[in-house]
């Protein structure tokens, strides 16, 4: 279902104790401007199909789990405002 999703401009899922990695399909909403995922327990890394987002200009994953390296290509998104 969520998958779908892909005209969704902003997400703001916090402080609701989610659990596992984060979603690949996210990579999917291509029109995602905002995503702010803080005080969850997502696991894992952040998910490479994230270097679809080319519109995003606010990534939030804070207070998570999250591990591994932040993608490589973080630096080519030229519309962040925060991260």
């Amino acid at each position: 279902m969520f998958v779908a999703l892909r005209n969704l401009q902003t997400v703001w899922a916090s402080d609701n104790e989610l659990t596992g990695s984060i979603p690949e399909f996210i990579g999917n909403w291509s029109k995602l401007k905002s995503l702010r995922f803080q005080g969850n327990s997502f696991g894992g890394s952040i998910p490479t199909t994230f270097s679809n987002l080319t519109l995003m200009e606010d990534l939030i994953l804070r207070n998570n789990n999250i591990s591994g390296s932040i993608p490589s290509n973080i630096g080519d998104y030229q519309r962040f405002l925060q991260l």
